[in-house]
C-alpha cells in the first residue's frame, strides 16, 4: 500500500501560525544559500556543499568528540535538506500539521516543542542509528525528526481528525489515528528493510518526542479560546 499525500486536514487553526510560517520560510532560504553555493537546484553534489554539510549538518561522533560542536550541529541540522523533494515533502507536512500545534501550545511553546522534537530526534539517531550500527560519521540533515514530533503530537491531540490525501489520483479522507501510525509503520519497515540515507530513527524518536511530551506542554488556559498564549 502506497503512502497517501497529505493535501489538508479537517482541523482549522483559531490564531496565524507565525512559528511554524517563520520555521518554513528558514528552511526555504536556508535551501535557496545551499543551492548558491551549488549551483544546482534540484540535488546537492558539489565540493562546496559537501563541505558545507560536513561542517553544519550533525555527525553522531561529535556527541563524544566535540559536545559543545554537536549541540550547535543538531540546532543547524534542523534547517539543511539535501535536495528539493527533500524540502518540499518536509515542509508540505510542517504546513498541514504543524498550524494545530502550534495553536495549541501557543507560539513561544511550540517553537520550544519543535526544537526539542528536533533535538530527541538527533539524539535518537545519533545513538541508535549511528553508534549501534556503526555510522557515527554519517552527516544527518533535515527538519523531518522535528516535524516527527509534530505528527505524534498531532496523533495525541486530533486523533478523529480527517487527513485529506492523494491515493492513487483520488482523493480519500482518512482518520488521523489511521494516518499517523500508518506513517509510524513505514518508518519501522524501511528500517527492517535495511533502507540506507534517511534517518529512519530520527523519525521515530521524534514522533514518539511528540507523541508522549505535547500534553506535558500544553498551557492551563488551553481551553479559552480568546486568550492569546505565548
Amino acid at each position: 500500500m502506497p503512502f497517501m499525500l497529505p493535501l489538508y486536514d479537517s482541523i482549522r487553526s483559531q490564531r496565524t501560525p507565525w512559528v511554524t510560517r517563520a520555521i518554513i520560510l528558514v528552511n526555504v532560504l536556508v535551501y535557496v544559500y545551499m543551492a548558491l553555493l551549488n549551483q544546482n537546484w534540484l540535488e546537492f553534489n558539489s565540493n562546496r556543499i559537501e563541505a558545507f554539510i560536513l561542517t553544519w549538518a550533525f555527525k553522531p561522533i561529535t556527541l563524544v568528540s566535540n559536545p559543545p560542536d554537536a549541540a550547535i550541529d543538531i540546532f543547524t541540522s534542523m534547517f539543511m535538506h539535501g535536495g528539493l523533494l527533500h524540502l518540499a515533502g518536509n515542509m508540505l507536512f510542517l504546513w498541514i500539521f504543524g498550524d494545530n500545534i502550534e495553536d495549541r501550545l501557543g507560539h513561544g511553546r511550540f517553537l520550544v516543542f519543535y526544537l526539542g522534537a528536533g533535538i530527541a530526534a538527533a539524539l535518537t539517531q545519533g545513538i541508535l542509528g549511528g553508534f549501534l550500527v556503526g555510522q557515527t560519521d554519517y552527516p544527518m540533515l533535515g527538519a523531518s525528526g522535528a516535524i516527527g514530533g509534530v505528527l505524534g503530537a498531532y496523533l495525541m491531540l486530533y486523533p478523529t481528525a480527517k487527513i485529506i490525501s492523494l491515493l492513487f489520483f483520488f482523493r480519500v479522507a482518512i482518520p488521523a489515528f489511521l494516518y499517523l501510525p500508518f506513517w509510524a509503520y513505514m518508518q519501522f519497515a524501511s528500517l527492517s528493510r535495511g533502507d540506507s540515507g534517511v534517518a529512519l530513527w530520527a523519525h521515530i524518536g521524534g514522533f514518539v518526542f511528540g507523541f508522549l511530551i505535547v500534553r506535558l506542554m500544553m498551557p492551563s488556559e488551553v481551553l479559552i479560546p480568546s486568550r492569546r498564549r505565548w
